[in-house]
């Protein structure tokens, strides 16, 4: 295999290959050699000497470029699918088919009464689960759950399981999400006695970070949140077999620090949760060059 190289700018990071030497994509980039891990994406150049460098020269050459690449490795930062569960067994809920197919990160707020839940899929994927709210008066239990890069399916299910927990899911799968430790920061708040919860305050260290609330309560009704967020699932409350549930977002175009909240209006207790993941736009990307006679 010929030399690959690494090009470095301070924006994008390509690794190039071609047999006779280097291309560069961008001008004053700083060229090192690098052995080839991976390739992400392929472009096939014809009819290019040694010395090319900028892309543009090579397009008003009208040299013959062909790019292929993954669907979503340039994909804007975006919601691509989402469900929840409804409550039908105090023991265990699933969420109705979510097609994920081109998913980069699921998230999914859970929560159950008592008893620490176990969420699974159906894809067999493993979860990393944020910090825990638990409720000192009631005991009701919430967290942010995800997974980066999941396998996917067009008929893709969450299962949240726990004895006698009412257990309740709700969860977003996303497009364009930064490929590797996306998860950014978190935050999250119990009330006794509330029509409105606060989730705490955070503040994204990029920008165009999503920033991802849970919220879990009992008999709360007309769940609303503030701050510009959306509200993307629900769960209703079912007596004896699941809580009530949502999960909302917003996509942060410049970093700030938000703190939501979230209102209903039935007074009772609840927890709510919030999480921001990194975005892909401007991360390190990496593409294979390879040069035609």
């Amino acid at each position: 295999m010929a030399d690959a190289y690494q090009i470095e700018t301070s924006t994008d990071r390509y690794l190039l290959e071609d047999g006779t030497g280097v291309y560069l994509l961008e001008q004053q980039a700083t060229v090192t050699p690098k052995l080839m891990m991976m390739g992400i994406g392929s472009i096939a150049v014809q009819g290019v000497k040694r010395d090319f460098t900028p892309l543009r020269t090579l397009i008003k050459a009208l040299f013959c470029l062909t790019l292929l690449l993954p669907v979503n490795a340039f994909a804007a930062i975006a919601v691509l699918s989402s469900g929840a569960s409804t409550g039908v067994d105090a023991n265990s809920n699933v969420t109705g088919n979510i097609n994920t197919v081109g998913a980069s990160l699921i998230t999914c707020s859970a929560s159950s009464f008592v008893v620490v839940p176990t969420l699974t899929d159906n894809q067999s994927n493993t979860w990393t689960e944020l910090t825990r709210q638990t409720n000192p008066f009631n005991g009701d239990v919430t967290s942010i759950y995800y997974v980066v890069s999941p396998a996917t399916s067009a008929t893709h299910t969450v299962t949240l399981a726990a004895l006698a927990g009412q257990p309740s899911v709700q969860c977003i799968a996303w497009t364009g999400t930064k490929l590797a430790s996306p998860f950014d920061v978190q935050n999250g708040a119990t009330t006794n006695t509330a029509s409105s919860l606060a989730t705490g305050s955070v503040t994204p260290s990029e920008n165009n970070e999503i920033v991802v609330t849970g919220l879990t309560c009992t008999t709360c009704t007309a769940e609303m949140i503030d701050s510009g967020f959306t509200i993307q699932a629900t769960s209703a409350w079912v007596s004896g077999k699941g809580l009530e549930g949502a999960i909302g977002y917003i996509i942060q175009t410049t970093a700030g620090a938000v703190n939501p909240t979230w209102s209903w209006t039935t007074a009772n207790r609840a927890n709510d949760v919030v999480a921001t993941f990194k975005s892909g736009a401007g991360a390190h990307q990496l593409l294979t060059l390879g040069a035609g006679n």
